[in-house]
């Protein structure tokens, strides 16, 4: 497993080498870098009472700290938000080669790229002295990816899959509307599905599409473009994705993609 330390360059070396510091007794666990706390998708409880600053902190904020390691659990754009019951008492700061991203209670968030299998260290700040509880949330920003191969029968029925990656809320559904078109002029197959989706961190997506002209989807390349969209806990958000996609002649002995074993004669 890869692991990035998102911290300047100038104390990276003082971290990978230095002992870690003794945990005070009345202090928060994760009061040091060397002893985040490890974290996945989800909202986690913490607090900076009895927290220090070690001499390790990077060089944004301005009072004690306590750190978080997340591990990436599939590529994509994460969102982290932080809530506390004393506005602007606390910051989140992503350490990102030399620099911080800051994020003031979460009314911004920090978004940014995750790889599959790479740590990142959050650090969650006071705010001057000011010392309380906060409520750190990770969740993927709304995302969508299309596969670029799907498969097309003989009678023209088009099979296209992907999955979503979403930060949903609640009872709010993922919802999503799929175009696929193949051909130029006035030769064009053409066909649209909307999927409703529960919600969840990550979910599958396939559909199977007639053309709905004249001319059958065929073997050859096309362009499937999704739209999806689904409700936070502070307003609705959407995205857009297109990508040529190249459908393969399903054969007869194959179903939806899958292969089959060969009947028997």
């Amino acid at each position: 497993m890869r692991t990035r330390f998102m911290i300047p360059i100038a104390t990276l070396l003082a971290v990978i080498f230095a002992v870690a510091p003794p945990a005070h007794a009345d202090g928060p666990s994760n009061d040091y870098i060397e002893n985040a706390e490890a974290i996945s998708i989800g909202s986690y409880g913490g607090s900076t009472v009895g927290a220090t600053r070690s001499p390790t902190d990077p060089d944004c904020g301005d009072g004690a700290t306590v750190w978080y390691a997340f591990t990436a659990p599939r590529d994509g754009v994460i969102k982290v938000d932080l809530s506390t019951y004393q506005p602007r008492d606390l910051f989140t700061a992503l350490q990102n080669t030399g620099q911080c991203q800051l994020a003031d209670n979460g009314y911004y968030g920090l978004r940014f790229d995750v790889t599959a299998g790479t740590t990142y260290w959050l650090m969650v700040s006071e705010y001057g002295s000011n010392q309380g509880s906060f409520i750190l949330s990770v969740s993927y920003a709304l995302s969508v990816t299309v596969a670029t191969a799907g498969t097309v029968t003989s009678a023209g029925l088009a099979t296209i899959h992907g999955d979503v990656l979403s930060q949903c809320y609640g009872e709010y559904p993922l919802y999503l509307t799929i175009y696929l078109i193949q051909g130029v002029f006035n030769s064009v197959s053409k066909a649209s599905a909307d999927v409703v989706l529960p919600c969840q961190p990550a979910s599958d997506w396939s559909v199977t599409l007639s053309s709905t002209t004249k001319r059958k989807f065929t073997r050859g390349q096309s362009t499937v473009t999704v739209s999806a969209s689904t409700c936070l806990q502070r307003g609705c958000v959407g995205t857009t994705v297109s990508k040529n996609v190249f459908l393969n002649l399903l054969k007869s002995t194959e179903v939806a993609g899958y292969s089959n074993p060969a009947l028997p004669a």
